[in-house]
């Protein structure tokens, strides 16, 4: 942990958004070869994709039906293809990356190679985690009572010391990815959204190494207070991960959507949305409840859209800031 944080703090502070976009995509070179080490490594323990199939028919036939004995409903599909699938693209950590683009042909290129990319590894590192079960056969509380564990155990029990080593690394870079996403995220949120508008108020022009330095200290500063609560993670990690998912792709999924398409979206709608949608979706959660067994994120979202639509219709916008917007969307 000490040297994960620190690798990734200090190549963070240092680089600065270049570092982590170089950082981002030596991550992913590196999440595809560890999730290519692990199938093998699962393949070959489990005496092949048939004895494996064999294995799991003895000790879990539930997870060979389409929604595995009523365990997986189709709503949970439905909504967590919505929560880790789609509504992905607003996440803050994606957002950052679609600022490194040389250029407009650049990005069309990434955006269709990233998503044939990342549906792989999505369908990959899933049908591992069920492979897995043909491998280790016990139940969920003889592997620490918590689905967090079974990858990095199917690594130790299916793979020799040398390769494990390798495909430990997939898990490692696909944090370090996140993490360093999160942190430039969060220091430009501070010095640009906060700190410059700030000056501009007062009336201050900060020189550019000022802001540099002061985006750096942030940086090292919210680093170091992650890494403090990391030392002592909370229990099962994911269900606060996605948790958190569901709260910033409500918050931002109207205003990003309607921002680059709507050309009547507007401030206040913009405010309401994140706000409203936000509180429904936290409520719901805490209080468990559901419309049609489907996930909380469907009542965020729709919440906030609705709010997005209100508040931006009822908004009174200047006449110049009309016609600005209208040369944007309908340049002449």
């Amino acid at each position: 942990l000490v040297l994960f944080g620190a690798a990734v703090i200090l190549f963070t502070t240092i680089g600065g958004f270049r570092g982590v976009a170089f950082t981002d995509a030596l991550c992913g070179i590196i999440m595809l070869v560890g999730i290519g080490v692990l199938a093998a490594g699962i393949l070959t323990a489990g005496g092949g994709y048939g004895n494996i199939m064999e294995t799991i028919k003895a000790n879990h036939p539930a997870m060979l039906e389409p929604f595995s004995g009523g365990s997986m409903p189709a709503t949970l599909y439905f909504t967590q293809w919505l929560l880790v699938g789609v509504f992905t693209f607003v996440l803050p950590q994606s957002m950052v990356r679609c600022m490194g683009f040389k250029d407009t042909k650049a990005l069309h290129g990434a955006m269709i190679t990233g998503t044939v990319i990342i549906g792989l590894m999505m369908i990959g590192v899933t049908a591992l985690g069920v492979l897995s079960a043909g491998v280790l056969t016990g139940s969920l509380a003889d592997y620490g009572s918590s689905v967090d564990n079974i990858i990095p155990r199917a690594i130790a029990q299916t793979l020799p010391s040398w390769a494990a080593g390798v495909a430990i690394i997939g898990p490692i870079a696909a944090s370090i990815s996140t993490v360093s996403s999160l942190l430039i995220a969060s220091s430009s949120a501070i010095i640009k959204d906060v700190y410059l508008h700030s000056c501009e108020a007062r009336g201050v022009q900060p020189s550019e190494r000022g802001i540099s330095r002061g985006s750096q200290a942030v940086t090292l500063c919210v680093g170091a207070i992650v890494f403090a609560l990391a030392v002592v993670p909370p229990d099962v990690i994911w269900k606060i991960n996605m948790f958190a998912f569901g709260g910033l792709e409500t918050a931002f999924f109207w205003v990003m959507v309607c921002g680059l398409f709507w050309k009547r979206a507007g401030k206040l709608g913009a405010l309401l949305s994140m706000v409203g949608g936000t509180a429904a979706y936290c409520a719901c959660m805490a209080l468990g409840f559901k419309v049609m067994g489907l996930h909380q994120i469907v009542i965020g979202i729709t919440v906030a859209g609705v709010l997005m639509v209100v508040g931006s219709l009822i908004e009174k916008r200047p006449q110049a800031e009309q016609q600005r917007i209208d040369q944007v969307f309908f340049p002449e």
